[in-house]
């Protein structure tokens, strides 16, 4: 169960904890799927935050999918958790898990109140935030989602989206 690599491991650990003149506590969990022993150990910790560096096989944003997809499987009380993904050139790629306000691009701020303004200068809609146009906005794409005609078209763009990115949003924090 502890092979060689995870002697190595705990072994910088501890090494690097030292230098710092920090206390370390390390754990071994067994488990046949890394993510959810992931989430699941954070949650019986009250963490706030999981470090990990980057797999040898998947991407930073596929570890950051699958660990939040375990994070989806959680039992209640679900915390709110921070991955962080550290590459080997030093880049930090920070993802929060769950439920968590996006990031949004300066284009998509800007939208948001083109039509913000359009609906406000009714007088009957004076009252209306910018939540009020996003949840109206979510609400009427998940009701396309569902609906056979509309779902394909609506995906297709979705892709054209996701690669156009004139001003792509930052990528996740990099410290």
């Amino acid at each position: 169960m502890f092979d060689h690599y995870e002697q190595e491991l705990f072994t910088a650990a501890v090494a690097a904890a030292e230098k710092q003149g920090k206390p370390v506590s390390l754990l071994v969990v067994p488990a046949s799927d890394v993510f959810e022993a992931i989430v699941v150990t954070a949650q019986r910790l009250d963490s706030s935050r999981i470090i990990c560096g980057l797999s040898n096989k998947l991407t930073s944003d596929e570890q950051a999918k699958l660990t939040g997809d375990a994070w989806e499987r959680l039992p209640e009380p679900k915390p709110r958790l921070t991955m962080e993904v550290h590459e080997q050139t030093g880049k930090v790629r920070e993802y929060p898990l769950g439920p968590h306000t996006p990031r949004m691009r300066p284009q998509d701020l800007e939208l948001m109140h083109r039509v913000w303004l359009d609906v406000t200068s009714d007088p009957r809609y004076a009252g209306a935030h910018h939540y009020h146009i996003v949840a109206l906005a979510l609400e009427e794409l998940r009701r396309e989602l569902n609906t056979d005609e509309l779902r394909a078209d609506l995906l297709a763009k979705l892709l054209d989206e996701m690669h156009r990115d004139q001003s792509p949003t930052p990528p996740p924090t990099e410290e």
